[in-house]
């Protein structure tokens, strides 16, 4: 068997599996590697982990990137991964990464909801009929992002009860958010809030909805897919009866939960290249 290097990177950080020749897996996370941020300084740094695991880098490398699914994305970073000193790559995007996950090669939809949100179809192994995944500027409905900003629009409303200002405020210092908007650094800090209130999800649960309900408006309303979906990420899968109950009323259905699209590929990897 040969040696392969799966990489799998959202909007913020970069899952990876070193599958060797025994088909030993080694888990392993970095920064998110979107195009938008293959800067020379982050090239630099990269440089010195990877030269550190130089074993690695003669392996067959199957990257699956958020922006790369225009040319110009998927160009910039094979740039990147070659300059790292990486040589057989094969880059895709994160919505062929979910797709495969899901489905391999039969058919199906997919909804992703994680750091981004977006919905699609999966047929003959390629992604068509894409709604959504404009970024967190202009929507991310169903997305950890959106349900921070929910949850930060309530609180500058004065529209949050006093148990869950209390839990807000025992986690979060308001300025560092009030600050954040003029340095861009709000989406990172709007993401990590549906991952700190995890054990309080009854408490939020509104909010909870009301992100889920924004993502089935946006996204099953001007154009069904199927009756029977995939949901892809981490907030869709740490939320499964939220998100089941609100698709049960659009008449969708889900019929499986994926955390993390990489560690399907890996399996998928290990088993059909023997």
């Amino acid at each position: 068997m040969k040696q392969y290097l799966i990489g799998e990177s959202g909007g913020t950080k970069t899952d990876w599996c070193f599958i060797d020749k025994c088909k030993t897996k080694t888990y392993f996370t970095r920064k998110s590697y979107h195009p938008l941020n293959c800067t020379q300084e982050f090239l630099d740094k990269e440089k010195q982990f990877w030269q550190s695991h130089a074993y690695m880098m003669e392996a067959d490398v199957h990257f699956f990137g958020s922006g790369c699914f225009r040319e110009k994305g998927s160009e910039k970073l094979l740039l990147f991964l070659k300059g790292i000193g990486l040589k057989k790559i094969n880059i895709l995007s994160d919505l062929h990464a979910a797709g495969r996950a899901s489905f391999w090669d039969d058919d199906g939809t997919v909804a992703i909801l994680g750091t981004g949100s977006v919905l699609f179809n999966w047929h003959n192994c390629e992604v068509q009929e894409i709604i959504g995944g404009k970024g967190f500027i202009k929507g991310d409905e169903g997305s950890g992002f959106y349900f921070g900003k929910l949850i930060y629009e309530a609180y500058v409303k004065g529209m949050l009860s006093s148990e869950q200002q209390k839990v807000m405020n025992s986690f979060i210092v308001w300025n560092e958010f009030d600050q954040s908007f003029s340095n861009q650094t709000h989406k990172t800090l709007f993401s990590e809030l549906s991952f700190k209130l995890k054990d309080f999800r009854i408490l939020f649960h509104e909010f909870h909805v009301k992100n889920i309900l924004a993502f089935c408006d946006a996204h099953l309303i001007p154009q069904r897919h199927s009756d029977f979906v995939t949901v892809v990420g981490s907030y869709g899968f740490h939320h499964q009866r939220v998100v089941k109950q609100v698709f049960a009323n659009y008449d969708v259905n889900v019929n499986a939960f994926i955390e993390r699209p990489i560690e399907r590929i890996v399996e998928q990897t290990v088993l059909f290249n023997d």
